[in-house]
């Protein structure tokens, strides 16, 4: 099969490893052989130089292919092995779909640029948020997030929320965005950071009359069963330190936290090695012999010195790696 598709696309690397353009007779077919071609060079380790994908991708969504563009965004923002991130090449390319008319298709190919539009509206709402690639503009982030909202978009109508949460480029409007938060769980549960946002409210007390931790707390739980990263860090901070309606429980706390972790949460991660240390250093307050009253002072001297959390594990590792740890309580 991978074969098959080289030696039919071969007629097309040859132009651009000569570095020109394509033929006048470039067809559709050859645009979506092109793109399959670029997916397998980036999906498959076999290929180790994938320089010129960008091109191919290029190429194939300037003969019309939409599904190319969409490659090429995930290409520019650095989501593929052996590309560097583009920025200004990124928001260069999202700008221009926008400013582009989408062709008279219909079927297939109309959907597809439809939702490479609305993708590019998306993704330039959060290239202006962040200032990445382009200058930080949050009223431009925000009428791009509308206009993609405003396609039908999910995750662009949670993001959209957000932004009326915090007044994120317009004025904040927490109720309105507490409102449509409720409406898209109806609509679309699985819209990614939904059930973040709304338990992050009803913890706040956000568009309320006042916080509903136990509110939040279901609306971190079913974040968990969408695999909401953010809402399984939450959680765990609720369960950790305790609130006047929630018991404190720092092992379920922990489990959290690196369940957060392996699906990429930084903070989590910060908040696992965190507690986990304090455990193991409350575990020992309590025993008698003189090697593990060293090893506790020890611990205790690291902490309190003025240095950076990384340095101080880093203290940590060694003093364990010489046998100088406290023990479980008996």
């Amino acid at each position: 099969m991978k074969l098959t598709l080289i030696a039919a696309v071969c007629g097309l690397l040859t132009p651009l490893a000569q570095g020109e353009r394509v033929m006048p007779d470039f067809s559709m077919d050859d645009a979506v052989r092109l793109h399959h071609l670029a997916c397998i060079m980036l999906e498959d380790e076999a290929y180790q130089n994938v320089s010129s994908v960008p091109d191919m991708l290029l190429q194939s969504w300037e003969r019309g292919y939409a599904p190319a563009g969409l490659t090429l965004l995930d290409v520019y923002e650095g989501r593929h092995k052996g590309l560097e991130p583009e920025p200004e090449a990124a928001c260069r390319f999202a700008e221009s779909v926008v400013a582009q008319t989408p062709p008279e298709e219909r079927g297939e190919q109309a959907a597809a640029w439809r939702q490479l539009r609305e993708e590019a509206l998306y993704r330039l709402a959060t290239y202006r948020e962040k200032g990445w690639g382009c200058p930080r503009d949050p009223r431009a982030a925000y009428t791009y997030m509308e206009k993609a909202t405003s396609m039908g978009l999910p995750k662009a109508r949670a993001e959209l929320a957000r932004y009326r949460m915090t007044g994120l480029g317009c004025t904040a409007d927490p109720e309105t965005a507490l409102r449509e938060l409720v409406k898209l769980h109806r609509q679309a549960p699985d819209t990614p950071n939904l059930y973040y946002y709304l338990g992050h409210m009803c913890y706040r007390g956000l568009g309320l009359k006042h916080p509903q931790i136990l509110k939040a707390v279901e609306f971190y739980k079913l974040g968990i069963r969408h695999r909401d990263a953010n809402a399984a860090n939450n959680l765990g901070a609720i369960l950790e330190r305790g609130t006047a309606v929630t018991q404190r429980n720092p092992s379920a706390a922990l489990r959290l936290y690196h369940l957060a972790s392996s699906w990429g949460n930084r903070e989590a991660s910060a908040n696992l090695q965190r507690l986990e240390f304090r455990t193991r250093i409350k575990g020992g307050t309590h025993d008698t012999s003189s090697a593990q009253k060293l090893a506790n002072g020890l611990q205790r001297l690291v902490i309190a010195l003025p240095l950076s959390p990384e340095h101080k594990r880093a203290l940590i590792r060694r003093l364990q790696g010489a046998n100088i740890r406290p023990e479980a309580k008996p």
